[in-house]
């Protein structure tokens, strides 16, 4: 069998089989624990330190790497895993340093001891929080889901045998659990090293001790170092905890609203885990009909499903409508809009989406009625359906409706003002939009963030636009509209911006936080419209979607029924990165409309730039000016704004592994253990050894490891730079030993937030040389690290990948056929086979959901 922890599409693969090569010395693992809420103590990863972690000028550095188990990669979304360097001893000779004479140690620059290093901002340092990596840093040093990295090198100038004493600490920061404070340490784990410099020459480092369980003795001493740091230490009252509890779901309500009055949200009648309404969860919450609560606490880390009842009124009467969310991944944002109709007054209706298969279906009570394309969802509805948008529903795992950019302008006009606070208190007592701090209610707390946030909208310092005036004129706009009903057809408005020619952008990272749009009117009822991000990716006029136009990012943007014109902006909860010097278009596009008529707010006071238009109702699907279709005066108003940055600088090569492959070796227990690892590097005149060796852990103890050839003769090709898409052509040539395999343009697995940069890659299968007994549970950890003489590895995130051995016979499994659980396979040995024969993954990854329905379907429930 083959057990492929993650596919990736690869430009090739190549087995080389090569003589094993040993482990650096001295390497350090330690098992990372953490309390899970429901669960006790479990390790969630491993702790690897390597004092000889390579070479840094003249001196080596100490470098350490924390690598998440893949059954606790969700935990990374709720947390950051940051790192806490403490000093705790300087000696000279031998002797401690007690420059102010009290008894205790005292470091040259950093004064009493035990101390964080390094200093905070008040003390001459540059941060304000006492992390080792400063908020800007950690991004280079931290994957999503996999890991993070630290690493350190001394050199002090001071005569004789200069000896420093460390503590480091692995510890959990809070990002969305409420029940942790964010300036919390949680301690997970730490090693206790030593630098020594002899007149200020090279450094040496080793580690001295490691501990699982930091404790009381921990807390101690990081509360103490924070209550040494000079000049007014961390602002935030940080202090450590060696006891927190990380949740599965943490404290974060679920946002769900609607701008259409008389919607309301409850958690249906059944969740993903089988509870019912009236269960309290782990986690003590109760699912109440009515209250805005999460629907679940079952989170698993790749994907889950989620349950939410909508209550709509329709016609005089109430419908109650499910949405039913599959495979949708925790820390990502889905907007879905409920749609009904008159045949649903009395049944209830399901709406069940898949969000990574992009699939639909539309139930009529237990009836499935229609499928189709969710990216596409509701425009291939059939119109014999007879469907009307009656509400918005927005669900957001990670922010609420408060987080967003501006939550007070509650009519999207770019301010908040008195039309804001009649809505307000028109709402009182109710849940909805009007809910900004999604308690489930509209109150006094409410009004209180609406009136701190009064006047107009803050989006950032970037206002780009092309509209010499900003009044929306009437007749003044264009619209594709239906000879016979009068009503507005398909319409997508855009301009576009080379942002290279403005001086606020030039060079820099725009990120995109607010779209202000001209709207001349609505004469209908509501229509929810997209406004849209694209990379003008050949920097001529815009063609279309898919043409030349990569989409960078959207937002819905809800044009009510009866608007009269004016400025509605579009609000981004996270801000949309740009790349340096690209050309961005954006654009509103609005869907037919069923009861009126829609078009662009414009007038004829000039502009900068032309204004953009295509329909597919009027026969033009790619993008016009609309001064070429006969209306030079029709100047449309829009407005980009956000905020700059410096561009990241992109890493000239790395290595990176994809996925870790295990297969038998044809005698029972015994295995071979691969990695699916990329070198790629931007492009170059000379050639470059990214030659690497790959190391094979089980349970933290080396057994093997391969040295495996990559150079390359340098590398060409239009994919190199920040211009998507990476296209898959062929770049340049790279030689593993003896196989010879052309590299391919493809998206770099390097994190680089915000910007999707190309490289010229190649995937190589590299597997170890010798049979390895393994059992069911054992954890496996692979490696790379650069060989000697080699290039330097720049993205260490990237460098190991831990998985968990699940290769024996699975059925029977430990767990009920009819319930989830996270181990693979069900305790009825027939229901076991047939579910796993239908859904293999059943039997190798988990007994999830799905598992479950097949269980149910096949073996009787």
């Amino acid at each position: 069998m083959t057990m492929a922890v993650s596919i990736r599409a690869a430009c090739g693969a190549a087995v080389v089989l090569c003589a094993a090569a040993s482990a650096a010395a001295g390497t350090t693992t330690v098992n990372v624990n953490a309390g899970i809420q429901g669960s006790g103590t479990q390790q969630i990863g491993t702790l690897t330190v390597d004092p000889d972690g390579g070479m840094q000028g003249t001196n080596t550095f100490i470098e350490a790497e924390f690598a998440l188990g893949p059954e606790f990669a969700y935990l990374d979304v709720w947390y950051d895993f940051r790192w806490v360097n403490v000093e705790t001893g300087y000696t000279v000779d031998g002797k401690p340093v007690d420059e102010n004479g009290d008894g205790n140690p005292d470091d040259p620059v950093l004064g009493e001891l035990p101390a964080i290093d390094p200093q905070p901002v008040a003390a001459g340092g540059d941060d304000d929080k006492p992390f080792y990596w400063t908020d800007e840093e950690y991004p280079s040093y931290h994957t999503e889901g996999v890991g993070t990295s630290w690493e350190d090198d001394r050199g002090e100038p001071t005569p004789g045998t200069v000896v420093i004493t460390f503590t480091t600490y692995l510890v959990a920061s809070s990002v969305t659990d409420s029940s942790i404070s964010g300036s919390t340490l949680c301690l997970l784990a730490s090693f206790t090293w030593t630098s020594t410099i002899v007149d200020g020459g090279e450094s040496t480092e080793a580690v001295t001790g490691t501990s699982s369980a930091p404790g009381a003795a921990g807390e101690a001493q990081v509360n103490e170092a924070l209550g040494n740091a000079g000049g007014g230490g961390f602002p935030g009252g940080w202090s450590a905890d060696s006891d927190c509890v990380l949740s599965e779901c943490p404290s974060v309500i679920d946002c769900v609203y609607s701008s259409e009055p008389g919607v309301y949200f409850s958690p249906s009648t059944w969740t993903n885990d089988g509870n019912e309404i009236g269960t309290t969860f782990p986690d003590g919450k109760t699912p109440e009909p009515g209250v805005p609560q999460y629907d679940s606490t079952y989170l698993p880390s790749e994907a889950n499903d989620w349950h939410w009842s909508v209550t709509l009124p329709w016609g005089g009467t109430t419908i109650e409508v499910t949405v039913w969310v599959e495979d949708f991944a925790p820390g990502t944002d889905i907007d879905v809009e409920i749609v009904c109709s008159e045949q649903f007054t009395t049944t209830p209706t399901m709406l069940m989406v898949n969000v990574d298969k992009d699939t639909y279906t539309l139930f009529d009570g237990p009836v499935p009625i229609f499928d189709g394309t969710w990216s596409q969802y509701p425009g291939d509805l059939p119109p014999s359906l007879g469907f009307e948008l009656a509400g918005v529903v927005r669900q957001n795992f990670v922010a609420c409706a408060g987080d967003l950019p501006c939550p007070s302008d509650l009519n999207h006009d770019g301010q908040t003002d008195g039309a804001d606070l009649g809505t307000l208190l028109g709402s009182w007592g109710s849940p909805g939009a009007t809910d900004l701090n999604c308690d489930g209610t509209t109150d006094g707390a409410d009004l209180g963030l609406l009136l701190g946030g009064w006047g107009a909208c803050d989006c950032g310092p970037v206002d780009l636009t092309q509209s010499v005036s900003d009044a929306v004129e009437p007749f003044t706009g264009v619209a594709c509209f239906d000879d016979d009903t009068g009503f507005s057809s398909d319409n997508e408005y855009a301009r576009s911006f080379d942002l290279a020619a403005f001086p606020d952008t030039a060079g820099q990272v725009l990120s995109v936080m607010c779209v202000d749009v001209g709207i001349e009117t609505n004469t209908g009822s509501n229509l929810v419209c997209t406004v849209h991000l694209y990379q003008d990716l050949d920097g001529g006029p815009p063609i279309a979607p898919g043409v030349d136009l990569f989409e960078l990012g959207s937002q819905t943007l809800l044009v009510p029924g009866g608007y009269g014109g004016g400025i509605l902006q579009a609000r981004f909860p996270a801000p949309v990165a740009v790349p340096p010097d690209a050309t961005l278009v954006a654009s509103l596009a609005c869907p037919p409309h069923d009861d009126g008529l829609v078009g662009m707010g414009a007038n004829n006071d000039g502009e900068t730039g032309p204004t953009y238009i295509r329909a597919f109702g009027c026969d033009t699907p790619e993008f016009v000016t609309v001064e070429s279709i006969g209306f030079p005066n029709a100047d449309w108003v829009l407005h980009v704004h956000g905020d700059v940055s410096p561009p990241p600088e992109f890493p000239a090569e790395n290595r990176g592994i994809e996925s870790v492959v295990i297969e038998p070796a044809g005698a029972p227990g015994l295995y071979t253990i691969g990695a699916n690892w990329v070198a790629e590097t931007l492009q170059s005149d000379g050639p470059k050894d990214l030659s690497t060796i790959v190391t094979y852990s089980v349970n933290g103890l080396i057994v093997g490891s391969t040295l495996q050839p990559a150079t390359t003769a340098g590398a060409s090709g239009p994919c190199l730079g920040t211009s998507p898409p990476c296209d898959g052509s062929e770049c340049g040539t790279w030689n593993f030993g003896i196989v010879t395999l052309n590299g391919f343009c493809k998206k770099s697995i390097a994190s680089v937030v915000g910007i999707e940069f190309c490289t010229c890659a190649c995937v190589v299968l590299t597997v170890s040389e010798k049979p390895i007994p393994l059992q069911d549970g054992d954890v496996i950890t692979v490696t790379l690290s650069p060989a000697p003489g080699s290039l330097p590895e720049q993205v260490t995130g990237d460098d190991q990948l831990t998985v968990t051995f699940q290769g024996g016979p699975v059925c029977p499994g430990e767990g009920p056929c009819f319930e989830p659980h996270p181990g693979p396979g069900c305790e009825d040995p027939l229901c076991c086979e047939t579910v796993c024969d239908v859904e293999p993954i059943c039997c190798e990854l988990q007994w999830d959901l799905p598992c479950v329905q097949i269980a149910l379907q096949f073996c009787g429930g």
